[in-house]
């Protein structure tokens, strides 16, 4: 059973509650396995702001690139 609707919703929680990048990059994550690009676009533009060592930049600044993520 996928239980990516319960993961997103627990770190929509952490990331409003400013709990770091891993919460961020989780938000990502699980918005894009939902197919939701607008918030999975937001969430890697946001993660990639933050300090986070050079492999899990790597994969959200492809992830963003994948999907066309744009900064506004």
């Amino acid at each position: 059973v996928d239980r990516f609707a319960d993961a997103r919703a627990a770190f929509e929680r952490a990331a409003a509650a400013d709990r770091g990048a891993r919460a961020t990059i989780g938000l990502a994550l699980t918005a894009d396995r939902l197919k939701d690009v607008p918030a999975a676009c937001a969430a890697y533009l946001r993660a990639e702001t933050m300090s986070v060592a050079d492999g899990p930049r790597q994969t959200i600044r492809a992830a963003a690139a994948r999907l066309a993520c744009e900064r506004r």
